[in-house]
């Protein structure tokens, strides 16, 4: 059951960091009207959760199983984030403010 709640969790978390990364691009800002959050925000939330993500799964579930969900997760997490970014960028920052606050809750009842 804990595994089963941390590959969701990240698999959400990782939605929310790769739309983080998608809403740094150039394409993306010239797109949107309004900024909906600065690049540096969007840089420092990405790139830290990434590694505690690799840092949580190796250390929860081992260099083997842990690296395999994670990829797992990472996999679902970009084809997720590449079709919205693709057919519907606009939707990219609900999907942002969704995953990263849902991922967590699910990232905190997995880890207990």
């Amino acid at each position: 059951m804990n595994s089963q709640l941390l590959t969701l969790a990240y698999s959400l978390l990782l939605a929310a960091v790769f739309a983080a990364i998608c809403m740094q691009s150039l394409r993306f800002q010239r797109q949107q009207q309004q900024n909906w959050l600065p690049v540096k925000v969007l840089k420092l939330s990405a790139w830290p959760l990434l590694l505690c993500l690799a840092i949580i799964a190796i250390g929860k579930m081992g260099w083997g199983f842990g690296l395999v969900t994670l990829f797992a997760a990472t996999s679902l997490a970009a084809v997720t984030v590449v079709a919205t970014f693709t057919y519907k960028p606009g939707k990219l920052p609900l999907l942002y403010s969704l995953s990263l606050p849902t991922g967590s809750i699910f990232l905190a009842l997995g880890l207990l």
